[in-house]
């Protein structure tokens, strides 16, 4: 025994080395590989660099794995890119790269639209790359929607087969659901289910295939936009119908549409943490079909990462070091500059508030006047002319809609075209590849909220910022249709009402007031918004300033920490100082008016203002309408005072000279011939008093009572001439004053 010792102790010693040296080497440092494709938008190839480690896919799924994203983000724009045949062969090059044999390749390109299926499809690709462990990874990459009109028209199918059948929709638990039982059309965007199903049904043929148990089979599934959807509904199915263990699941979305109305609690369920939904807040596709608190409650499954903007990651921080770097990749893919819209999640928030104003649920947009599913089924094809289609509008110029757009573009400083720009650019996957690949986790993401005002009614306001410095103004409780700033954003909801938004990064001021004599009710409502643009909780408050009294109102970082309305009313010395550092009733804006009445004397009168509501000139012109009177006529003309009473009630005050010609007698004789046109001009001192009712911004009923000065030996003529309904009144022998009511509309 003893003679054997020294051989096993040299053993032992090279046991213990190589032990030492793996454990001192660590795992193994993941491969760099170089891909190149073309860009979307971009006619050049170009190359980027990954990094690749097969022992990735030994790692739990609900783990969120950075690298692994980028390359997902890679996979989904390169299954854009088609050769001269339609395939996607740098797709295929890519999937070699990572260690796919090239016979295990398969894509489904060249799509058929005019068969069974219909538009509800998705081009795709499959690959097989075997893993160290002797399991297969099988690669499934969506892509999103091409250029045309058929997936986009997809894409609007929320739901064509319920409003076909008209059925209700059934309320069963995801979890009890059986493993053969068709998916519910009512529980998903059907155009998106459809396409799914169909990409299902070939995942399973392919993995059927491998001769290898589906416990031992890894998944790594991607896709942007149109894609994505599609995948996120995969990984639920994968749940619902056990088809594969989660724990081999790994799914990567980028842009991904809402694409269910399950729960929050059954969509965020820890049984779909193998689901990573990477979105932009500034990108609109991920916040559509809308979830909205009522009858739009669409979602997606897993969890959500959001990208950083210049409201969750700070101004300061964001355009001074993110940017710049994620531009670096952008501008080398794309040619151009990225450009952000600077709001965080507001657009988006406000498109989703119009849309459901207009179609408050599924049923409205496809149903009624207003049905916006009708009027985009028939855009959706325009935005794909054929070349005829193309010569014949340019020979036939810009219609109507082009040119009422172009004004109200032009009016609004070109928001329309900004926000087309920003609402393409930002949904671009080259943007999203772009953050991914030059920011890590930590600078990529951020989950920070933000913070929305909606004021109704007709007040006066300004918005500060810490320094002081006014952003914007509200007139009469309206802004312009969109205003976006670095540090705020205001958007005009409807007459009378407006949204501010504003990031909780910084100290933000509302000054409030209104010009009315009477304390006027205006309700204020504060939102707070997650960082993917879903609202978290909201609060109402009714306030009631007047022309003595000015509410401060904090925003921004107050909304941050605690919760409510912070309105501080202000009196005396405080409320002149604010009035005097916004400026709100210095610079009032000129406004041209016309109206039309008709008096109790039966004159009908037509008329022209302009000027401020502190101080406006007006001319009106008066006929009788009285067949014994026809040949009288009146011009008046005078100053006004417009005074805000209460909420929309408004008085008219207005000092007029009116001129009264007056025709002579035998003119209006009817047994007597006309010889010509000879008459008494007279002068009558006025005054207006008339009381509107403004339901509409520029629109205003009134009415009114006239006090007229009847002189003796200077004026009679104007009165003799006149039927008068009203009896006048004697102030004196000489004087008397004559009254005459009547109605009218100012617009």
């Amino acid at each position: 025994m003893s003679e054997k010792r020294p051989g096993v102790r040299r053993v032992r010693i090279l046991i213990c080395l190589t032990a030492g040296l793996l454990l001192a080497s660590g795992p193994a440092a993941a491969e760099r590989i170089a891909l190149d494709f073309i860009p979307m938008c971009n006619t050049e190839r170009k190359t980027l660099h990954f990094a690749w480690d097969p022992g990735w896919f030994s790692r739990p799924p609900d783990e969120y794995n950075h690298d692994l994203a980028r390359l997902c983000c890679f996979l989904s724009d390169a299954s854009y890119s088609l050769d001269a045949g339609g395939n996607p062969a740098d797709l295929t090059e890519c999937y070699c790269r990572l260690g796919a044999n090239r016979s295990s390749i398969r894509w489904h390109y060249g799509l058929d639209y005019s068969g069974e299926q219909g538009n509800d499809q998705c081009a795709y690709s499959l690959a097989t790359v075997p893993l160290p462990d002797g399991s297969p990874l099988v690669i499934l990459t969506v892509r999103g929607t091409p250029a045309g009109n058929n997936e986009w028209l997809s894409n609007l199918n929320i739901a064509n087969s319920k409003e076909k059948k008209q059925s209700g929709k059934k309320n069963r638990d995801r979890q009890a659901a059986q493993a053969d039982s068709p998916p519910d059309l009512l529980d998903y965007h059907e155009g998106f289910l459809k396409a799914e199903q169909e990409i299902l049904r070939a995942l399973l043929d392919y993995t059927g295939r491998l001769g290898t148990s589906p416990g031992r089979i890894k998944l790594l599934i991607t896709g942007h936009s149109r894609g994505a959807a599609v995948a996120n509904i995969i990984g639920s199915h994968i749940v619902e119908q056990q088809l594969f263990r989660t724990e081999n699941c790994y799914i990567y979305t980028i842009a991904c549409p809402n694409v269910t109305t399950f729960s929050e609690d059954v969509a965020k369920s820890p049984v779909f943490s193998f689901i990573w939904n990477i979105i932009n807040a500034e990108d609109v596709v991920p916040a559509i079909p809308f979830n909205r608190a009522g009858n739009w409650n669409y979602r997606k499954f897993g969890n959500i990462k959001v990208l950083a903007n210049a409201w969750s990651a700070g101004r300061a921080h964001f355009y001074g070091e993110l940017r710049p770097r994620m531009n670096r990749t952008y501008r080398y893919l794309t040619g151009k500059d990225y450009q952000p819209s600077g709001v965080g999640s507001f657009i988006t928030v406000q498109l989703g508030k119009l849309l459901a104003s207009v179609n408050p649920d599924v049923d409205k947009f496809y149903k009624g006047t207003f049905a916006l599913h009708k009027y985009l089924a028939k855009i959706v094809p325009a935005m794909f002319p054929s070349e005829e289609e193309k010569a014949e509008k340019e020979a036939k110029g810009p219609s109507l809609s082009d040119r009422v757009v172009q004004k109200v573009d032009e009016e609004n400083e070109g928001i329309i075209t900004k926000i087309f720009e920003i609402v393409n650019n930002l949904h671009q996957s080259e943007s999203y590849l772009s953050f991914l690949m030059e920011l890590d986790e930590a600078e990529c993401f951020n989950d920070a909220p933000s913070v929305q005002v909606v004021i109704k009614g007709q007040s006066e306001a300004a918005v500060l910022d810490a320094a002081g410095n006014e952003i914007t103004k509200l007139k009469e409780g309206q802004t312009k249709l969109f205003e976006l700033h670095e540090s705020s954003a205001a958007c005009r909801l409807g007459f009378q009402m407006t949204c501010l938004g504003f990031p909780v990064d910084d100290d933000f001021e509302i000054v409030l007031t209104d010009t009315s004599l009477f304390p006027t009710p205006v309700s204020i409502m504060t939102e707070r918004y997650g960082a993917d643009g879903v609202l978290q909780k909201s609060e109402i408050e009714t306030i009631y300033p007047n022309c003595g009294r000015v509410y401060r109102i904090r925003a921004g970082r107050a909304q941050l920490g605690g919760w409510g309305l912070d309105a501080e009313p202000l009196t005396g010395s405080e409320r002149k100082t604010s009035l005097a550092k916004t400026g709100i009733w210095k610079k009032e804006k000129k406004r041209l008016a016309f109206e039309a009445d008709l008096d109790s004397d039966l004159n009908l009168g037509f008329g022209i203002s302009y000027g401020t509501r502190l101080l406006y000139g007006t001319a009106l012109y008066r006929i009788p309408l009285q067949e014994n009177f026809l040949g009288t006529w009146e011009i008046d003309g005078g100053i006004g005072h417009k005074t805000k009473l209460w909420n929309s009630v408004y008085l008219n005050s207005e000092l007029l000279a009116r001129g009264v010609f007056v025709p002579d007698s035998d003119l209006r004789d009817e047994s007597e011939e006309e010889t010509g046109r000879s008459g008494v001009f007279s002068f009558v001192p006025a005054l207006r008093l008339s009381l509107a009712w403004q339901p509409l911004r520029k629109a205003q009923v009134f009415a009114y009572t006239m006090g007229s000065l009847a002189v003796l030996d200077f004026n009679e003529s104007a009165f003799e001439s006149h039927r008068t309904t009203i009896r006048p009144i004697e102030l004196n022998d000489d004087l008397g004053l004559v009254l005459t009511f009547g109605m009218g509309i100012r617009f």
